[in-house]
């Protein structure tokens, strides 16, 4: 792969990681705010409770994002980018282009969910 289509990806992964740890930072404090002061009744306790369960699960798949993004970047600064981590074939520069954070080619990452989705 050549220098200025690396660079090209560690600038939309650089700003990928960025809009991630705001976006995550938000959510985290969202979750923590929900109904923080007043006491409600039952019913609203309830419903702030599964408000905050939401939060934090989507904090987990943000962070779960993150965590790609930054493998990404490392893979690029140790040539591994762009290699399925499975197979160890090249990943088409179409896929890399629509999910940059990509750790799999479109085969390996097919036969990933269906284990996923058999479990």
């Amino acid at each position: 792969m050549d220098r200025r289509r690396q660079d090209t990806y560690r600038k939309r992964l650089n700003a990928e990681l960025s809009e991630l740890r705001a976006l995550l930072e938000r959510t985290e404090q969202a979750g923590r705010n929900v109904g923080d002061k007043t006491r409600g009744d039952e019913g609203e306790e309830a419903a702030k409770s599964y408000d905050r369960e939401i939060l934090f699960s989507q904090s987990d798949g943000e962070r779960t994002h993150l965590n790609m993004v930054t493998e990404a970047l490392k893979r690029l600064d140790s040539d591994e980018f762009g290699i399925c981590i499975l197979c160890g074939d090249a990943i088409k520069l179409k896929r890399l282009d629509a999910v940059p954070w990509t750790r799999y080619c479109r085969d390996c990452q097919e036969e990933v969910e269906q284990e996923a989705g058999a479990s």
